[in-house]
């Protein structure tokens, strides 16, 4: 309960900068380089025309960075679309990023949840995807979100090099680790979790 406290503040503290990044400085870029491509074509020739279009790029790049780290902090999708929405954006991510192909299979209709639990699904199930990208070296993974009655579950699985048997693997026992053994379906079950009504 007090691990799932200090997430969704930390959580609303990531969500309260985003916002702030976007309005404040993405908004301030935004008119800086309108304003800055007027003066340009003002100015075709001579010592300054270079230098503006410089700065203008340089503006440009820095809309483009301050917008990726808005989507690092807080997912806006995640409020505005969903949880579904939010995990479909971010397997697209990985693909497009990583290589990694990921398939999100879902009910029809969005699952109803609160902002908290959206959170705390969506946080892990990053985390899980992250965790693929690092150490599996998988080609394909799969999201599955399933209403269980009035509870989700949540699956994650990939097709990746999986982690050895603890009891035949002495690195894994010198650390303590474990791993996931292989399903019969040819990927590896990463996680599964229930969330009761």
């Amino acid at each position: 309960s007090l691990a799932s406290e200090l997430s969704l503040t930390e959580e609303r503290e990531r969500r309260r900068l985003a916002t702030d990044l976007h309005d404040h400085i993405g908004q301030a870029l935004a008119v800086s380089k309108i304003k800055l491509g007027v003066l340009q074509k003002t100015i075709t020739v001579g010592d300054h025309a270079k230098p503006i279009g410089e700065v203008r790029e340089l503006i440009e790049q820095m809309i483009k960075d301050t917008r990726s780290l808005t989507f690092e902090l807080s997912l806006p999708v995640l409020y505005e679309l969903g949880f579904e929405a939010a995990v479909e954006w971010f397997a697209k991510h990985v693909r497009s990023q990583h290589g990694i192909k990921v398939d999100v299979q879902q009910d029809l209709m969005p699952i109803p949840m609160d902002d908290e639990i959206k959170v705390l699904l969506f946080r892990s199930v990053r985390e899980l995807m992250m965790n693929i990208v690092k150490h599996a070296q998988a080609r394909n993974a799969r999201v599955t979100i399933r209403r269980d009655g009035d509870g989700v579950n949540i699956a994650v699985e990939d097709d990746g090099v999986g982690i050895g048997d603890v009891r035949r693997d002495s690195k894994l026992k010198s650390n303590g680790g474990f791993g996931l053994r292989p399903k019969t379906n040819g990927l590896d079950a990463a996680y599964q979790v229930h969330v009761p009504p």
